[in-house]
């Protein structure tokens, strides 16, 4: 789990770089999103986080992580389409990572939770 998050956790970031480019030319900020977007999806394409979720045997667990990558998705489509945007969606869209920081903890503390109960 947090080895895919944080693979979405860059991408996005990289993403919303695209048009912040903070400290970076955009040649640099595209380079950069390339990378983040390749190890994302050799990441999926080697099927170790889809076997790694399917092995849980709790919804609510899988519920929480499938709403986790799918605000990352959403924020990363946002990112991408950022100039069709007004401020305040493009504002919204990067608060994923505040968002999700807190979720990815909770999702992590069920995890644990799980373990023990072993």
């Amino acid at each position: 789990m947090s080895l895919m998050t944080t693979k979405q956790d860059r991408l996005v970031a990289s993403a919303h770089k695209l048009h912040t480019r903070f400290g970076m030319t955009e040649d640099e900020a595209k380079e950069q999103l390339q990378k983040n977007a390749d190890d994302v999806n050799a990441y999926l394409a080697s099927g170790d986080f889809q076997q790694t979720l399917f092995m849980q045997d709790d919804a609510e667990l899988i519920s929480k992580v499938d709403e986790i990558i799918k605000d990352y998705r959403s924020s990363y489509i946002d990112a991408m389409y950022y100039k069709e945007l007004k401020a305040t969606e493009l504002g919204k869209a990067m608060e994923v990572f505040e968002k999700n920081k807190g979720r990815i903890i909770e999702v992590q503390a069920l995890i644990n939770k799980r373990l023990e109960e072993l």
